[in-house]
């Protein structure tokens, strides 16, 4: 093949592969213009987050009766949160056109790490509605909490109900039995039990009342930082 024939050659390769790249070029350009007028067509999407601080179900002020509460485990009450019962929960309490299903996927939380704390985020096409349905996911999940303490509490009182009841039961007996004895030295012997169930009733609902008055303090958390609306979107739908 002569120098010439080659030169030709190489032209007519590069014209061709000059012909494809401009059709490579021009593909580009219509697939990234239909991606742009996708992207600015679709609805603008809004997040909004709560901040939320887990506590111990049980706090040291009734950890006597209760035991010591342990830290919480911040993966697992992140899925707490994310789960069908809280969306169900948030379904019942504010008036949104979404199923629980539906709720669930739009809900993002965020535990920190090394930290009791967690961000509890919802995205939606408005932005008051993400801020309303980020806050209900953090107090539906803390009301879920509270209700967690109530029975640990109901727990701790139960051996003191019983016990209680079992005195009453027991002074009626004694007081049955002092009406119709004689014996004086009998009668003082059931006197002195009388006082003394006395004294232990009034101790055990001092007990109770002491693990009431201290439940207060057993919460399982709070918001600490309430979601709002935000006016800028986090992005296209």
């Amino acid at each position: 093949m002569s120098d010439s024939t080659r030169i030709l050659d190489l032209r007519d390769y590069w014209q061709m592969v000059r012909a494809r790249m401009w059709t490579v070029v021009a593909m580009g350009t219509i697939v990234a213009a239909i991606a742009g007028a996708y992207v600015a067509l679709r609805p603008p999407v809004y997040y909004s987050q709560a901040k939320v601080i887990v506590e111990p179900l049980v706090s040291s002020a009734i950890a006597g009766p209760l035991g010591n509460g342990s830290e919480p485990d911040m993966p697992t009450e992140a899925e707490i949160v994310q789960s069908i019962d809280i969306a169900r929960a948030v379904d019942q309490a504010i008036d949104v056109s979404a199923s629980p299903e539906q709720l669930v996927k739009g809900v993002r939380v965020e535990p920190v790490r090394d930290a009791a704390v967690m961000f509890v985020g919802y995205s939606a096409g408005n932005p008051d509605t993400a801020a309303l349905i980020a806050n209900t996911f953090a107090q539906e999940y803390l009301d879920a909490r509270k209700e967690q303490v109530a029975a640990q509490v109901e727990a701790a009182i139960a051996p003191f109900d019983e016990r209680i009841a079992a005195l009453e039961a027991e002074a009626g007996q004694v007081e049955a039995d002092l009406e119709s004895e004689d014996d004086p030295n009998r009668r003082g012997t059931l006197r002195a039990r009388l006082t003394t169930i006395g004294d232990e009733i009034a101790a055990n609902v001092a007990s109770k009342a002491e693990i009431y008055s201290n439940a207060g303090s057993a919460q399982g958390g709070r918001i600490v930082q309430f979601a709002v609306a935000s006016p800028v979107p986090s992005g296209p739908g």
